[in-house]
């Protein structure tokens, strides 16, 4: 079979190739980081905004061809929408700081409280701009992954440090795995499996009570996938979808996990407007051995 020119790696589309026997027998950048992989069948969770093109090719393979079905003006439009949603929740507690500060006769209490606000939602908006940057980054150029064999123990100490800052501020705690030594080593890119757990405790952290204790889980579930989850309390909630409007932390997670074939699943919420409490990436088996 004719292989694709390898200047297909540099196409935002994914591109593969199917053999008689409907098994991919080529895949370029972007269909790899969808979970598309030589010698295999296609995977059954391809996302639904991505049509598919379909071409026959002279020795009786396919030739597939993924294009987003997403106006490119209605993405920009949720992206917005997003954007202003996270930007608002600091901006109104650092507007009713400033306000009480301008005021005269009040207490030194009150001010010294309306400055240790205002420093926490500096931090919390220094990092959703440096997330909104590694989002954008992430879209025009997707980062070249460094695959390496690493110990699951060090990724989430490398999670743990990252969002430290934003847990700290609002004085919670996290419980880590019970046990990573029994799990298999990971063949990923520590650094960006890492920034993306980071982005999840980030995000669980904003919507739970301040002085919350957040769980990391980590186990083999019965299809062989590597779970890493992330939830405010103890309780395990049943998995459920994304929500259809994502925060731009959790945006950026799912992005550093598809790149490296992960997935990323939402723990049910106690009712449909309420926030998840958590959220789980899934790894499958070839990034672990």
């Amino acid at each position: 079979m004719t292989r694709p020119d390898r200047l297909l790696d540099h196409l935002a589309d994914p591109i593969a190739t199917l053999d008689v026997d409907g098994r991919c027998s080529d895949a370029n950048a972007a269909a790899t980081r969808l979970g598309v992989r030589v010698g295999q069948l296609l995977p059954a969770d391809l996302p639904d905004s991505l049509t598919l093109q379909r071409s026959v090719l002279p020795d009786g393979g396919t030739l597939l061809h993924w294009r987003d079905s997403t106006p490119a003006l209605q993405r920009h439009g949720d992206f917005l929408a997003l954007l202003a949603h996270d930007l608002r929740n600091p901006l109104a507690p650092l507007s009713t700081s400033l306000d009480l500060l301008g005021r005269a006769n009040v207490p030194e209490e009150a001010r010294q409280r309306a400055r240790s606000i205002m420093a926490r939602q500096l931090g919390q908006l220094v990092r959703l701009i440096d997330e909104v940057v590694e989002l954008t980054r992430a879209d025009q150029a997707p980062p070249a992954l460094r695959r390496a064999p690493a110990r699951l123990r060090d990724v989430v100490d490398a999670a743990l440090q990252k969002s430290h800052a934003a847990l700290a501020a609002r004085e919670q705690t996290v419980q880590p795995p019970a046990s990573t030594e029994d799990l298999p080593p990971l063949q990923v890119d520590a650094e960006r499996l890492a920034q993306a757990l980071a982005a999840l405790l980030r995000d669980v952290s904003r919507h739970a009570e301040a002085g919350t204790c957040l769980a990391l889980r980590a186990g083999v579930d019965a299809d062989g996938s590597l779970v890493l989850g992330v939830q405010a309390g103890q309780a395990v909630s049943d998995p459920a979808p994304l929500p259809a409007r994502l925060s731009v932390g959790v945006t950026l997670a799912q992005r550093l996990a598809a790149l490296q074939g992960a997935s990323l699943q939402a723990c049910a919420a106690a009712t449909p407007d309420a926030p998840p409490p958590g959220y789980c990436l899934r790894l499958p088996r070839a990034t672990w051995r």
